[in-house]
């Protein structure tokens, strides 16, 4: 069954990218293509994992991908009938990379601020002395998911993080449109994304590093295509560089674990311990689906679990009730982690047709924004989905892993990067070089 299910992914891969005129950052071929290194990885460990995949999880996942492959066509059928479209290379993208640099300079000064006042407070909450950034780093990763014992940014830090968050994704859209037009890194530029590192690191986490690169990726080849007026810009030599990329993460994977101090079975090879991350997920959805259904005591509390920790922070009653149901699995003596693909949540809390619901829902969303960036004649909607869009694309390709869809973008941390992705815009359009962005803008697309 899982290799009937690994070939039907596949076959799905090959109709969203016809269908999407073999543009590779639709949102149907990204969440479809987020399957097949997991697909693939779970056929090679059917045997030491005792995988003998049930009907009702590939279903799920064969359902899952269709389902949002369809979303996406009909969402886009509706926007074509509805709006004049004018494709994602045909207007070639605005953004002058003129913003004054005291102001790049003063955003550096505050990252570098807020990283150190972060560190601060890590570990004087952690009681450790500064030698020990990593066993603080470790112990914030042990207890993010606890009710109340976890590391509290003061109000300012919460602040200030928000602030660094929002401005490397903003400031790694700026270095992907400046390379592609120079095929040069702007210093300034990667000084700000570089501050990405410690402030994800300290926090025991690689996920938003990644999910960062990916987004990054995704601006280059939303720029790309406007710039080169053409869908279709992987070239051979693109791929396989990103082929090689890919191998050296694989590589330095383990050894990135093992610098962060995480608990790694000495029996797992490099790629062992990568399969366990990148295809384990199945297996665990496997076990999930046959066993009794839980019953979620807070609505929504697995799929919207950001929004249910700040509301519940909020009115009270945060400690005494909710709990992340994430349980880890072991099969044959291997540690196979606590994650479950993008749908375990959906079916926790809402069961199977919250799931189609849902992954409906997702499907949509994705779609309408990335029918504005192809398509917006109006230069704030085309930023401000630009950036969005590239945070959805990253989200949804780590739909193999976890929930991150809604975990990351339903979110009031969500709301706040908008809010300063907003104000970055406007010092854009407000400084002396930009003023005409608008005009510029409205005239690529008379």
């Amino acid at each position: 069954m899982i290799y009937l299910m690994f070939i039907i992914i596949c076959i799905l891969l090959y109709i969203s990218y016809r269908w999407n005129n073999r543009n590779v950052i639709a949102p149907s071929f990204i969440f479809t293509l987020s399957f097949i290194p997991a697909t693939l990885i779970a056929c090679l460990y059917k045997s030491t994992w005792t995988l003998n995949l049930h009907i009702n999880t590939f279903l799920v996942i064969t359902g899952g991908i269709l389902e949002f492959i369809i979303v996406c066509k009909i969402v886009q059928y509706a926007f074509n009938l509805t709006h004049e479209t004018v494709g994602v290379h045909q207007n070639k993208f605005f953004i002058q990379n003129s913003i004054p640099n005291i102001i790049t300079y003063a955003v550096l000064l505050i990252c570098i601020f807020t990283l150190l006042i972060s560190l601060k407070e890590e570990l004087d909450w952690a009681g450790l002395p500064i030698t020990s950034i990593v066993e603080a780093s470790r112990k914030v990763d042990q207890t993010k998911f606890s009710n109340g014992d976890g590391l509290q940014f003061s109000n300012m830090t919460e602040q200030l993080r928000a602030f660094l968050t929002a401005s490397t994704y903003f400031y790694g859209l700026l270095l992907a449109n400046y390379f592609a037009e120079n095929r040069k890194i702007k210093l300034s530029y990667l000084f700000i994304l570089l501050c990405s590192i410690p402030s994800n690191l300290m926090l025991g986490s690689r996920g938003g590093l990644i999910s960062l690169a990916i987004c990054i990726f995704v601006y280059y080849l939303i720029i790309l295509q406007k710039n080169k007026n053409k869908e279709q810009i992987i070239t051979r030599k693109m791929f396989v560089a990103i082929f090689l990329i890919a191998i050296v993460c694989m590589i330095l994977f383990k050894a990135s674990g093992q610098l962060m101090q995480r608990s790694i079975d000495n029996r797992l090879t490099a790629f062992d311990y990568l399969a366990i991350y990148m295809g384990a997920e199945i297996k665990n959805l496997d076990l999930f689906l046959q066993e009794p259904r839980r019953i979620s005591r807070i609505w929504g509390s697995q799929t919207f679990r950001s929004l249910v920790i700040s509301i519940g922070k909020r009115i009270g009653w945060l400690h005494s009730k909710y709990k992340l149901d994430l349980p880890y699995r072991k099969v044959n003596g291997f540690n196979l982690g606590n994650v479950y693909t993008v749908f375990y949540p959906f079916i926790y809390d809402f069961g199977y047709v919250g799931c189609i619901i849902l992954v409906a829902l997702m499907a949509a969303i994705s779609q309408i924004f990335f029918e504005n960036v192809k398509n917006s004649k109006n230069s704030f909607s085309f930023f401000i989905c630009f950036l969005i869009y590239g945070h959805v694309a990253a989200s949804l390709i780590m739909s193999f892993f976890s929930n991150k869809f809604y975990e990351e973008n339903f979110t009031f941390a969500m709301v706040k990067m908008i809010i300063i992705w907003i104000l970055c815009y406007l010092i854009y359009y407000h400084t002396s070089s930009n003023k005409k962005i608008e005009k510029i803008f409205q005239e690529r697309n008379d």
